[in-house]
């Protein structure tokens, strides 16, 4: 009986100081391995965009229509229905 309450005291007692010191510290050391990859990986990316000889922004524009008609629809807008409401 006695070795089962020294045995759980022990699993207590690990379990306690493992939280306590030993959980904090191997996530501190493998969130800083993280942060530390990704910011290697970064600066690749950058190195490689930078690297590239045609660095040109290409933007393509509507062209807008010459004669301006005021009765003419924009068919992207959708057309407004009048409801009433139900009760």
């Amino acid at each position: 009986m006695y070795k089962l309450i020294v045995f759980l005291i022990l699993i207590y007692l690990f379990f306690r100081i493992f939280t306590t010191y030993l959980l904090p510290w191997l996530l501190n050391y493998f969130l800083k391995k993280v942060v530390q990859n990704n910011l290697s990986n970064l600066n690749n990316m950058q190195s490689k965009d930078n690297s590239k000889e045609n660095d040109k922004i290409h933007a393509h524009f509507k062209s807008k229509d010459k004669s301006p008609l005021k009765n003419k629809k924009n068919f992207d807008e959708g057309e407004y229905v009048d409801f009433t409401e139900i009760k």
